[in-house]
């Protein structure tokens, strides 16, 4: 009996031990969690008093903020209103930002144009009318050029592309944003014909944006390219002065173009990416937490457009199709057609921007 007692007496003991050991050591974790939540805490606290901090004392400044899309249900839109609500949050009211959308103070060109003298702070235009001044952004219109999305976006944001843009830009008084965005997959509408293959454009009067390089494409591939501001192609369509445009399938749809088009096809023929432009001589002159703020909102903007384009695509193109259009998907093979209708256009355009850029732009295709 004495032996059982003090068998059962270690039992205890260890038992106990082993408990009290296991309470210190979740207590340790506890208390090693808690304090890591504490420091966190500490160093949001710290990062937003020192944001607070070299906001002080600076002047409130509204920028002119404009775009040629419609104020809501596009990703441009979803986009748009990122960056304005982050700029005006971030800068906790400092800046506030004026929109205006649907071509409120122009097209791209007037845009872009603004941006140069300062009368306009901020725009989204199509990256396509910088060929205005210099004929080598016209490399991101060469069709089907990119072998995908990420391929063009890590161009222009990883590699060298990007640095040659702002390098063509300087003295322009525009400024293109640190980060670009995937816009979406260009794709064509007319109100004559299906379009599946090359020989079903001949004689479309296509509307192409103000760019040498969608002219000389679109009438390699059958086409009869009428240049035109986007603010005026409702109109245009409407009165039958073009048959067609080339659009994604979102701007097609918030465009109403259903309501003047009967066909659409997915060709694919340009990857459309963009970026905010931006006044540099406003720029140039904002203090450095407010150009901190500026640019996170561009980031913040691109990877939204970004990430809603690629989950809407397919979507939109249903959309098109429950409005009363008929869409049709163009196959692989009748897509090497395009693709060898545009050739021609290679040689005579490596010999315009020169072999190099070509080769910066292809460096991340697959």
């Amino acid at each position: 009996m004495k032996r059982l007692a003090v068998l059962l007496a270690c039992v205890l003991c260890v038992t106990t031990l082993y408990g009290c050991g296991s309470s210190g050591s979740d207590e340790k974790k506890e208390g090693a969690s808690d304090t890591k939540q504490e420091q966190k805490e500490e160093g949001r606290q710290e990062e937003s008093q020192k944001a607070d901090a070299e906001l002080d004392g600076l002047d409130p400044i509204t920028i002119k903020f404009a775009s040629i899309g419609p104020e809501s249900g596009t990703t441009q839109a979803d986009g748009e209103a990122k960056f304005i609500e982050y700029v005006e949050k971030a800068s906790g009211g400092k800046i506030k930002v004026d929109h205006y959308p649907n071509g409120a103070l122009g097209g791209d060109t007037e845009m872009l144009e603004g941006c140069a003298m300062n009368t306009i702070q901020v725009c989204n235009p199509a990256i396509s009318v910088l060929t205005t001044y210099d004929e080598k952004f016209g490399i991101l219109d060469m069709p089907f050029l990119f072998d995908d999305y990420e391929s063009e976006l890590k161009a222009v944001n990883e590699g060298k592309l990007g640095d040659e843009f702002d390098k063509m830009l300087q003295g322009t008084g525009i400024r293109i944003g640190d980060t670009y965005y995937f816009g979406g997959y260009r794709g064509l509408s007319n109100s004559v014909r299906p379009v599946e293959s090359p020989d079903d454009m001949k004689g479309l009067k296509i509307r192409v944006m103000e760019s040498p390089v969608y002219i000389t494409a679109f009438t390699l591939m059958g086409a009869n390219p009428t240049p035109m501001s986007f603010s005026e192609l409702f109109t245009a369509l409407q009165n039958k002065t073009v048959d067609g445009q080339d659009n994604d399938p979102s701007l097609t749809y918030t465009s109403q173009y259903y309501e003047v088009q009967k066909y659409y096809s997915n060709l694919e023929h340009t990857i459309s990416i963009g970026c905010l432009a931006m006044s540099e001589e406003w720029y140039n002159g904002l203090p450095d937490a407010y150009k901190k703020i500026i640019d996170e909102g561009i980031k913040q903007q691109s990877e939204l457009v970004t990430k809603e384009s690629l989950e809407m695509y397919e979507s939109y193109l249903k959309q098109l199709e429950d409005a009363g259009m008929e869409v049709t998907k163009i196959t692989d093979e009748n897509r090497e057609k395009f693709k060898e209708a545009v050739e021609p256009m290679y040689e005579e355009y490596k010999e315009k921007l020169g072999n190099e850029i070509f080769d910066i732009a292809q460096e991340f295709n697959k």
